[in-house]
């Protein structure tokens, strides 16, 4: 996965490829809170939305596994 690159602001960010290889330990639910921490204290525009914007995929994908947990969790239980 390449890397997101903003014009002229010199942000790179490297989104989930970063977070699911680098920190394989880190949760999708604190990656989230990370990306929003990032937004409120950027002062560059486009990178307070790209963090923004991350921060609601890493919430998707969290809210996504805590769903098939739950489910996997009824399966068993019957």
């Amino acid at each position: 996965m390449e890397p997101e690159r903003f014009p002229g602001s010199g942000v790179i960010i490297f989104g989930q490829a970063f977070g699911a290889l680098a920190m394989p330990e880190v949760s999708y639910r604190s990656l989230e809170q990370s990306c929003l921490r990032q937004a409120s204290i950027t002062s560059d525009p486009e990178a307070r939305k790209a963090l923004a914007e991350m921060a609601r995929k890493y919430r998707d994908m969290a809210d996504h596994e805590e769903r098939q947990q739950k489910s996997k969790g009824v399966e068993t239980a019957n």
